[in-house]
């Protein structure tokens, strides 16, 4: 039995550079980084004065910047406002979905490789760049393990290869990958990434770059788009009361893909359960073998569409957002179920409320279309 393990061990370990590049658009060539995978944590001034009109990327060989390590477009985010520069330090975040190998990363399996490039502009002195790869848990709060560091660097007018392989830690269920540039000379925020990649020892038979669970005013809408899928034989629908017995919904087809090309896909709940409810997609291989996604949790009442309500917890203002929400009934109630009356601006179907002058403690907000009534919670620090 000990060499039967140790077999399978170096198995795993030989297959560590696997081609499959989790990450979306890790070269900057497809679109605004920001709307092509990352999120935007903190970006400098854009536009033609920075070069970079697109956000977040700019185009190789412009004015004195320098060729790209790969394609045409390389990560660079911009020019620093006035007074920043020294102190200002911008970043790029994705997280990689890694939920559907839990159970090999939970038995010590699966092993993360990442590859990057970076440079800064030649200058004395000169700004710097940083990557940093976080192993996440499922709500992405908490980071485990030791996260791995380039450091502050200053590769001046040179491209340089930083990587690292290591174990995901029992619990991962996201790989966060972190672009930091900071500004410590001149106008622009010249830290430069390219040719990006995370690859896993044990390959995903699905990259799933979003999923998404959205309550219309009759229907539950589900969609997801994979960025790869490889041997996949269908998708189905789940949906759940509690989050622990599931139901199957509706069985989907993948579409014909290719590591490198994704697709997206939808289905409808049209009898969803009143209140909250959970969704999740099982996927099945041409092996018949079963993994899971996330679960996305939602809350659906007869005659309403999705209501959002941001920052919860709140302190200065909190936003209500909603289809209809124009010819809705909306009240603050307090946690004795008095109705409060605070300042308050409207526009469309998005209501902001002023909750400055309010003391800390719990709230609920109150919605009345005429059909039905749907009470979220509020929570003011």
């Amino acid at each position: 039995m000990k060499l039967y393990l140790s077999v399978i061990i170096l198995l795993l370990l030989s297959g560590r550079s696997n081609a499959q590049n989790l990450l979306v658009n890790g070269n900057a060539e497809s679109g605004d980084p920001a709307t092509n995978g990352w999120t935007v944590i903190s970006i400098a001034t854009t536009g033609a004065g920075c070069y970079n009109a697109s956000g977040w990327r700019i185009i190789q060989n412009l004015n004195g910047f320098p060729a790209a390590e790969n394609g045409s477009y390389f990560f660079y985010p911009g020019c620093a406002p006035s007074g920043s520069v020294g102190t200002a330090t911008y970043e790029l975040d994705q997280d990689v979905n890694v939920t559907l190998n839990a159970e090999v990363i939970d038995n010590g399996w699966d092993y993360f490789t990442f590859t990057g490039y970076m440079q800064v502009y030649n200058q004395s002195p000169a700004d710097q760049s940083e990557i940093i790869v976080e192993y996440r848990n499922a709500t992405k709060t908490t980071v485990l393990g030791t996260a791995y560091s380039s450091g502050f660097q200053s590769n001046i007018n040179a491209w340089k290869l930083y990587t690292f392989t290591t174990q995901a830690p029992v619990g991962t269920r996201y790989v966060r990958v972190r672009l930091l540039a900071k500004s410590v000379n001149g106008t622009s925020v010249d830290g430069y990434f390219d040719n990006l990649t995370l690859t896993t020892s044990i390959p995903l038979p699905v990259v799933l770059s979003s999923f998404e669970v959205q309550s219309g005013p009759e229907a539950v809408q589900i969609s997801w788009a994979t960025s790869a899928q490889f041997s996949i034989s269908h998708f189905t629908v789940q949906r759940s009361r509690d989050g622990l017995s599931w139901q199957d919904l509706q069985e989907v087809t993948p579409a014909e893909s290719t590591a490198n090309s994704g697709q997206h896909y939808a289905a409808t709940d049209a009898h969803p359960l009143e209140g909250r409810s959970y969704y999740r997609l099982r996927i099945t291989d041409l092996d018949g073998k079963t993994t899971f996604s996330e679960i996305k949790q939602t809350s659906h009442s007869p005659g309403f569409s999705e209501v959002e309500l941001f920052p919860n917890p709140a302190r200065n203002y909190v936003t209500i957002r909603s289809e209809g929400l124009s010819s809705m009934q909306v009240r603050l109630l307090n946690s004795l179920g008095q109705s409060l009356s605070i300042p308050a601006s409207q526009q469309g179907n998005t209501l902001t409320l002023n909750t400055g002058a309010l003391p800390r403690g719990l709230y609920l907000i109150e919605l009345n279309n005429g059909r039905a009534t749907m009470i979220k919670k509020l929570s003011i620090q």
